[in-house]
């Protein structure tokens, strides 16, 4: 008969980890699908953890491959292919919404009409040359932040690969371990990025309420199992993640989010550029 304290340790954590994991990473799909159907940008999902989040899945799904570990493998597998279809759809958004919002913000053109010249002993009328405002510089993007997790781990992947045998089985622990606690940990804190924009605002709608929940009771599950196994590869990080959850659940409580009306910005932006537009013209007509 086995103790109900590792019963409950050992075995339902672990799988209660594994569901609250899945639900975790699959916390963004729907807002990151209505985005792609009905929005054409990203408002304010923020798609940084979902880079980490790639890393953070398939540096699990190493480590319990090289442990034998089936719950932190089976835990991992479908964040892994969550986390694919998230980034390729951040990317697809933010290089179908930059160019709207660069010719939006950006005044379309500065007219210049010059004066009138005489030619032959006639007035010959100006032409109005159109000089483009310079466009805005494109954001560290979604695709910079992939393709530099996954160098990280292809390297990691190479040397473990090509060193088989020189290698032991504790310095590969140790290894990936170390690793993918680092990448954990940055995707814990990485809705706290936005920490400066939710002081600023006095708004905390840049944090994803789903995600920020089972992100804190998947750290509190694999804490638990990660102490009763006595991995700390797997209580450490999930420990920081769990008060890293605490922490941004204070943030929501404390600055209530404010939805954001992108639509209505863009077009107060657009409304200003034309007013613009047109004072400049009857400047220079007068």
């Amino acid at each position: 008969m086995i103790p109900i304290s590792e019963l409950l340790l050992e075995y339902i954590c672990p799988i209660a980890g594994g569901l609250t994991a899945t639900v975790m990473f699959a916390a963004p799909l729907p807002d990151a699908y209505r985005a792609v159907r009905d929005q054409g940008h990203l408002g304010s999902l923020n798609p940084l953890p979902w880079a980490f989040m790639l890393g953070n899945c398939y540096g699990w799904v190493l480590y319990g491959v090289i442990q034998r570990n089936f719950f932190v493998y089976c835990a991992n597998v479908p964040g892994l292919f969550f986390a694919i279809w998230l980034n390729l759809q951040a990317v697809k958004l933010q290089y179908k919404s930059y160019p709207c919002h660069k010719y939006s913000l950006v005044s379309h053109a500065e007219i210049e009409k010059p004066s009138p010249q005489i030619e032959d002993g006639e007035v010959v009328a100006p032409v109005e040359m159109k000089r483009e405002a310079p466009p805005a510089p494109l954001p560290t993007t979604q695709d910079t932040w992939i393709l530099f997790v996954v160098l990280v781990w292809l390297l990691l992947t190479s040397v473990l690969g090509f060193q088989q045998g020189t290698i032991s089985s504790d310095s590969q622990q140790l290894l990936i371990g170390s690793t993918v606690n680092l990448n954990l940990v940055i995707f814990y804190a990485a809705p706290l990025s936005t920490i400066y924009t939710v002081l600023q605002k006095q708004s905390s709608a840049s944090i994803h309420v789903p995600t920020m929940l089972t992100n804190t009771a998947n750290g509190v599950f694999w804490f638990a199992y990660g102490l009763a196994v006595q991995d700390w590869f797997i209580a450490v990080p999930n420990g920081l993640g769990a008060a890293l959850g605490a922490i941004q659940m204070v943030l929501r409580v404390l600055f209530p989010a404010q939805k954001v009306q992108a639509n209505q910005d863009v077009k107060a932006v657009v409304n200003a550029n034309v007013r613009h537009e047109d004072d400049h013209l009857e400047k220079n007509s007068t």
